[in-house]
């Protein structure tokens, strides 16, 4: 079940994950939205945060991301960013299919304007 709360003093309780790492994730996170794009990536289990190119044809609405640099075992999770009225507060459909599909948690950071969230799923 998805984790929101629209306080954005909120840390969300996600495992293996400390506030060091969640901010390095906001902070890709708003840049994307500069850029009009969906920021996202991986946490790798070391903790390691990085920032992965969105290859989606239509990155200002979705993402697309290529793990085949990773192996599975190495991910704790992968994360994205919605920064669009059209996406507030929530996960997609496509968002939770594709964590159900590849079984590796997803952490997602609203960055919209008007409210700053998170969601764990």
């Amino acid at each position: 079940m998805p984790l929101i709360d629209p306080n954005p003093n909120y840390i969300p309780n996600v495992p293996n994950i400390g506030i060091e790492e969640l901010n390095k994730v906001k902070s890709y996170a708003l840049e994307g939205r500069e850029n009009n794009i969906e920021a996202c990536g991986v946490i790798l289990k070391n903790k390691e945060v990085l920032f992965l190119r969105n290859t989606h044809p239509a990155p200002e609405d979705s993402f697309r991301i290529t793990l085949t640099d990773f192996k599975k075992e190495d991910i704790l999770l992968f994360w994205h960013s919605h920064f669009k009225s059209s996406h507030a507060g929530s996960f997609t459909s496509q968002d939770l299919a594709l964590a159900n599909y590849l079984n590796i948690p997803s952490l997602l950071y609203h960055a919209h304007e008007d409210f700053n969230c998170w969601d764990y799923y």
